[in-house]
């Protein structure tokens, strides 16, 4: 490794998705958000990659999503808060990367610009 093996890289990717939900589970709640999702992501195998191969990965995830009312999706019935959105992603990305040889270090929801929920695996 060019570093000496003290420096960590990662690979942060942005994306944008349009969502509809509602907190209650009331449909009449219903509202909409644009949001924003960033990536960051290890590459574990030691090699250099071209970005749009990493970022397909998270990119084809999230595109089954967007324009979508959440409550009515399986995952998050009960619960379509962006909170727990974030954390039904980080985890299903989280799988989906490290099949590929890569790990989700830490994934940022936010619903506006001033609203930001973080997952990390370190602080």
């Amino acid at each position: 490794n060019l570093y000496g093996g003290f420096i960590v890289t990662i690979y942060c990717f942005h994306y944008f998705i349009a969502i509809l939900h509602s907190v209650n589970n009331v449909r009449e709640n219903m509202h909409s958000h644009t949001l924003e999702i960033v990536t960051y992501v290890r590459n574990n195998k030691n090699t250099y990659e071209q970005f749009d191969e990493i970022e397909k990965y998270a990119g084809s995830f999230l595109s089954r999503y967007d324009n979508h009312y959440m409550n009515d999706m399986a995952e998050f019935e009960g619960d379509a808060s962006v909170e727990y959105i974030a954390e039904v992603f980080f985890e299903k990305i989280s799988a989906i990367l490290e099949d590929n040889g890569y790990s989700l270090e830490r994934l940022e929801m936010s619903e506006t610009p001033l609203r930001t929920y973080i997952i990390s695996r370190t602080i």
